[in-house]
């Protein structure tokens, strides 16, 4: 098991950092090129969700991420203070277009303890 653990600003020009470091992740564990790919879409769109909705490009508060590696299984944790999900995009976490699940085996979502926190999972 191999883990990155880190924080971005909530703001479109650090969005890159995280695929930049899902990328070098997916690719030392030498995973195909169409997973990394999928999974490094999937990223962006939920962050750019997150900048867009719950923090409406508020760029002074910050965003937790992991990835996680473990067999052959990928795990992107991604945390944050921002309006919860499902009151920011109308009643529904992907009325805002998003679809994670279209690129991403498994899509978790919960609002505790005023945090979003998202969970996508890629088996690969």
């Amino acid at each position: 098991m191999e883990s990155v653990t880190f924080q971005i600003p909530a703001g479109y020009g650090d969005l890159r950092i995280a695929d930049k470091a899902l990328q070098k992740l997916l690719i030392l564990h030498e995973v195909k090129p169409d997973v990394i790919q999928d999974s490094k879409h999937a990223l962006q769109e939920l962050l750019t969700s997150i900048v867009d909705t719950a923090y409406n490009t508020n760029t002074d508060t910050m965003i937790d991420l992991r990835f996680r590696v473990t067999g052959k299984n990928l795990f992107i944790e991604v945390k944050d203070n921002g309006s919860p999900a499902y009151a920011s995009a109308g009643g529904d976490a992907y009325s805002n277009g998003y679809d994670p699940g279209a690129l991403m085996d498994e899509v978790q979502y919960q609002y505790k303890d005023n945090r979003n926190m998202w969970l996508l999972v890629k088996y690969f």
